[in-house]
């Protein structure tokens, strides 16, 4: 019997290599580590957001001519724009906006690999046990072609009775080469999520006799990624459309100078310089206009985010209701009663109680049943993965 082992196997004894996809695949992942360099990119321009503009300093050298007297001229200052508005402190919280935004997707998209790399293991673990299925099927498929091809062709009845179980053969055939490239596929997708490469019988998770007894309670809509990135956005525009307001305020330059005169008689003094920056072409209308629209589509899109949301969350409750009624009908348990089946079926074929026909109906309905258990606790597991990430938690299965 196939696989019944599987089944009997302690599920604390497989933790561990979950814990290592888990590993692999955060470590491993190069988007994770570009979001690491953006975030570095994003604290340093926070961190010069909010300073202020560098002082000036300028010198001027020349020529003076006073009267019969001649000479050079030098002349020195240093002139520091002081801001009149908050404007810097603006740009400061601007900053730290964005790098809080991209700590928020770095941390979603984190524990979203970490789930990915989870489920990977379970397909791969799913397609192998679907494929050594396929080899025990296939000794039995070719029991059926023995039979058939050793009867007498007499009547036309018999004649088409052998035509349709060829028929039936061939797309049973067809399924089992699919067993094998699921397999493939399977495997190629972990080795993307963990960058490793691991061999079918590497991964041995078993099926839990229990899974949640209830559907996971969903989370509010406040704690959703889609959510709280919105909420930022419109955050971001409030401090854009005030940072357009304050930008329109002049700047006060405060400084001092001083000059020498080489001439006869020998002149220097010193001086402060005062002044205002006054906008004159570019009067900064157009960029506060922009800012106020842009904060105005913030407020519809948070709006429509929120309703996105909620119809999400509803759409995903009635996933996780089904998903659970469909493990309660396709339990593990169906895995070695059907086998059971299959071999009390083979045994009356052999003794020539149970004709090619039937068998063949036979044993192509319990591997569909055997499917049906692997699919739908692959079905439930993505299923609460999407509930689970939502809510900011490890994929858990277990009952609490």
């Amino acid at each position: 019997m196939l696989l019944i082992c599987t089944f009997l196997m302690i599920f604390d004894l497989c933790a561990a290599t979950f814990e290592e996809l888990k590993t692999l695949a955060t470590e491993r992942s190069l988007s994770l580590q570009a979001q690491e360099l953006e975030a570095r990119a994003l604290k340093a321009d926070a961190s010069t957001a909010g300073r202020w503009q560098n002082p000036l300093f300028s010198g001027q050298f020349g020529t003076l001519r006073s009267g019969s007297s001649q000479g050079a001229t030098t002349e020195v200052s240093l002139t520091q724009p002081i801001p009149l508005s908050d404007r810097f402190g603006l740009r400061r919280q601007l900053g730290e906006l964005a790098v809080s935004q991209q700590k928020t997707r770095s941390e979603f998209y984190r524990l979203w690999v970490r789930h990915q790399a989870v489920l990977a293991g379970w397909r791969v673990t799913t397609a192998q046990a679907l494929y050594e299925h396929r080899v025990e099927r296939s000794r039995r498929l070719g029991l059926i072609k023995s039979n058939i091809e050793s009867r007498p062709r007499v009547s036309s009845r018999q004649r088409v009775e052998l035509a349709l179980i060829r028929t039936a053969l061939l797309r049973i055939e067809g399924y089992q080469e699919e067993k094998a490239s699921e397999l493939k596929r399977a495997l190629a997708d972990l080795e993307f999520w963990t960058g490793k490469q691991f061999l079918p019988q590497d991964l041995r998770f078993s099926l839990p006799k229990e899974v949640l007894e209830t559907t996971p309670s969903l989370p509010e809509q406040s704690a959703s990624l889609e959510l709280t990135l919105a909420r930022d956005n419109l955050r971001g525009a409030t401090l854009e459309a005030e940072l357009a307001r304050k930008e329109r305020r002049p700047d006060l330059l405060l400084g001092a100078g001083h000059r020498l005169e080489a001439v006869a008689p020998r002149n220097y003094f010193n001086y402060v310089i005062l002044g205002f920056t006054v906008p004159l072409w570019d009067t900064g209308d157009g960029r506060l206009e922009a800012a106020s629209v842009r904060r105005r589509v913030g407020e519809h899109e948070l709006r429509q985010v929120e309703r996105e949301v909620g119809l999400k969350l509803l759409k995903l409750s009635e996933e996780l209701t089904l998903a659970r009624a469909r493990i309660k009908r396709f339990s593990p348990d169906l895995i070695p009663k059907t086998e059971r089946s299959l071999q009390e079926a083979e045994a009356g074929f052999r003794q020539g109680l149970i004709d090619a026909n039937v068998f063949l109906q036979a044993e192509t309905q319990f591997h569909e049943v055997i499917d049906e258990v692997y699919h739908a606790w692959v079905l439930y597991l993505e299923t609460l993965s999407d509930s689970q990430i939502t809510r900011k938690e490890e994929l858990s299965w277990q009952p609490m």
